[in-house]
């Protein structure tokens, strides 16, 4: 199903150690790109910059290198963004 706008879905799991799924849905292919933030806005990990097609998207992502704590992650595209917090916990 193709949405109306882009939508980032709940982690899962959320709490995650060291690994979880983002999954996310985009109206139309488009550049995407796939970051990590911490709690003071600096990015920490670049996941994925690069063409994604139109419809449901995922990405494993592992965190085994980063501290335990909250961090956001955001996808994006020329057009809109969203957001979501995640908790890692080791």
């Amino acid at each position: 199903m193709i949405p109306g706008s882009l939508v980032l879905h709940d982690n899962y799991p959320n709490p995650f150690n060291p690994t979880t799924l983002v999954r996310w849905a985009q109206p139309a292919s488009a550049r995407t790109r796939l970051e990590v933030f911490n709690l003071c806005g600096q990015r920490v990990r670049l996941l994925l910059d690069e063409e994604c097609t139109a419809g449901e998207n995922q990405y494993a992502f592992s965190a085994a290198d980063l501290a335990s704590g909250l961090y956001l992650i955001k996808v994006s595209t020329p057009h809109e963004s969203a957001i979501q917090k995640v908790m890692l916990l080791k």
